[in-house]
């Protein structure tokens, strides 16, 4: 469906208008980006819609902090699943709910199964890579984290 742009709308009018309840979350329906982030004009430029809804319904948003999603559903806008935080935090919060690598990220090219025996097989990264059909580089950043995550 699409929303008609209209310049001098108030801008809780254009997300209250935008968005559809489903369950808890308000699911934007109007643009999206591909990682399928809301997005709005709003202040001269294009945002993205979580983070102008946070601050129309919480407040600003102080210098070098980020609006995170606690429901882990991009296109939400709801007040109540937004929460501020440093880029560190929403990394953790990437890697601690597996949002970053295999079946659950549609963009990824490769499936956990893949990305675990490139961690586990011995040999040259070289002919690991070969094996598998993903470059040598990215095969030594999987071992990496494998590494790191030994000692955590």
């Amino acid at each position: 469906m699409r929303i008609p742009y209209r310049r001098k709308t108030p801008i809780l009018e254009k997300l209250i208008e935008r968005y559809d309840s489903v369950g808890s979350c308000w699911q934007w329906k109007a643009g999206k980006d591909r990682s399928g982030y809301g997005r709005i004009w709003h202040d001269g430029k294009n945002q993205t819609a979580h983070t102008v809804a946070y601050s129309v319904f919480v407040g600003p948003i102080p210098k070098g902090l980020h609006v995170r999603h606690t429901c882990d559903t991009p296109a939400c806008i709801n007040p109540e699943h937004l929460v501020l935080g440093s880029h560190a935090d929403n990394m953790r919060d990437k890697s601690v709910r597996k949002r970053v690598h295999g079946s659950k990220n549609p963009m990824s090219k490769f499936t956990d199964a893949e990305r675990e025996l490139a961690r586990t097989l011995t040999g040259r990264v070289k002919d690991v890579a070969s094996i598998i059909g993903m470059s040598a580089c990215y095969v030594c950043i999987l071992r990496k984290q494998k590494e790191m995550h030994k000692f955590s």
